[in-house]
């Protein structure tokens, strides 16, 4: 197994979060859009933008759980998981 420095694992964990997390941006957005190019009026505009919102609602918690791992590799608990 490969010894990896605590920078090596908080910029893994960055990347990834961000990989994950810019998808869902990307489909909120492309959603956001599409909605004002339909043309069907304000109520298809408010249900795709209300669709939308659930598409954001998991970057949230792709940002909390970054913040939680790296204070996981902050304290050293990056491979606590193994013991169990």
């Amino acid at each position: 197994m490969r010894n990896s420095t605590k920078g090596t694992k908080k910029l893994g964990a960055l990347l990834s979060a961000l990989v994950i997390g810019g998808v869902f941006l990307l489909l909120a957005a492309w959603m956001l859009i599409s909605s004002l190019g339909i043309g069907g009026g304000v109520e298809v505009t408010v249900i795709l933008a209300f669709c939308a919102v659930f598409y954001l609602i998991p970057v949230v918690g792709i940002a909390v759980a970054l913040v939680q791992r790296w204070k996981e590799i902050k304290r050293g608990e990056e491979d606590e998981a193994r013991k169990y």
